[in-house]
Formats: C-alpha cells, structure tokens, sequence
C-alpha cells in the first residue's frame, strides 16, 4: 500500500504552509557556533602562528554565519590582521586568496598533505 499522505493533503497546502514548512526545515539543520575555552584559542592562536612561519597548509575549521554551519578549508595562511581579526589565506584546492573571520575559527590543525607549489 503506497502512503499518499503528501500528495492527498498538499491540494490544501497555501503558499504560506510551504513557506513556513521550508523556513523550518531550513532552521532545523542551523548549526549553533561553539563557544572556545581560553586554552583551546591559545592552541588555535599557536598553530596559526606556526603555519605562518613555516608556510606550512593548515585545515581551518570555522563558522559561516551566512548559513549557519560549519565548513573546511585546507588553506596556506598568507597573513594575520590583528586589528580586522582576520586571516588571509590561500585555498589549496581553488588557489584564491580568502578572507576567515578568527573569530569564527572553531579547529586549526596542520594539513595531512603537503602543499603543492
């Protein structure tokens, strides 16, 4: 026996009910940011820091508040700006030059693969 739930009441569905029933799913997959203790920004601080030294690719973990999850980049960091706290970095996999809020930075780790000139 085929469910026809959906199709058998969505003659009554108004275009506000399909509205309302997308913003709730769409609210019901938002990813919260976590807030960092003070030892995990020091780590997060150190390894940027260390990457940027040794031109080393680092995997950055962040927040992206436009949608409301958290997303990668393996990445070379090219520069801090203290006063914008911000990152420039080079994205491995595009090779273009992007901009990371640090305070949306959630995990910094150094990159399992080298990166490639």
């Amino acid at each position: 026996m085929k469910d026809r739930g959906l199709i058998k009441w969505s003659v009554f569905m108004t275009p506000e009910h399909n509205r309302l029933l997308e913003d709730w799913y769409s609210e019901d997959s938002h990813e919260d940011r976590i807030s960092l203790s003070e030892e995990q920004v020091e780590e997060i601080e150190q390894t940027i820091h260390d990457a940027l030294m040794t031109q080393t690719a680092v995997l950055i973990e962040y927040y992206q508040p436009a949608i409301h999850a958290y997303g990668q980049i393996c990445c070379l960091v090219i520069s801090c700006d203290g006063i914008e706290q911000s990152l420039r970095v080079m994205n491995q996999a595009t090779r273009k030059k992007e901009t990371v809020n640090l305070h949306d930075i959630h995990k910094v780790e150094f990159a399992p693969r080298m990166w490639d000139s």
